[in-house]
């Protein structure tokens, strides 16, 4: 694969995150009552959340919002000096975010909500491995 091949590869994995992230944060903060309203309900019977839902929001919202910048970031890192150690670091930012996910879709007995985080998180180690396996050198 040449070097411009892998670049594109990384872009798009890294493209892909950053409309996941920033789309998602966005939207909470766009219709934060709206989401906060949901999460009360999604968590109302959870014994860990319950009583901590405005605050468990806020901490996804910014968790979202900053794995967003991280990739955007590690795109501009990769295409002006072919560095690759910041889409090192928005991968593994995107698994902390995916992991603070499916917790709570655990903690809410969600299943079928973990279930489809667990796509991401797959693609996410994917994205890692492929990354780590095709010239990263940390």
């Amino acid at each position: 694969m040449s070097l411009l091949q892998l670049e594109l590869f990384y872009t798009l994995g890294l493209l892909i995150f950053a409309i996941v992230w920033l789309q998602s944060g966005i939207s909470k903060l766009i219709d934060f009552k709206g989401e906060l309203a949901y999460f009360k309900q999604q968590f109302k019977s959870t014994w860990g959340i319950k009583h901590l839902v405005k605050e468990s929001l806020l901490l996804i919202t910014v968790l979202e919002i900053a794995s967003g910048l991280i990739q955007i970031a590690a795109i501009f890192s990769l295409w002006a000096s072919q560095n690759l150690i910041l889409s090192y670091w928005a991968g593994l930012a995107s698994l902390f975010t995916l992991f603070t996910l499916i917790t709570g879709q655990r903690m809410a007995k969600d299943y079928a909500g973990a279930q489809g985080i667990m796509v991401y998180i797959s693609a996410a180690m994917i994205f890692l491995f492929i990354l780590h396996s095709t010239g990263l050198n940390t």
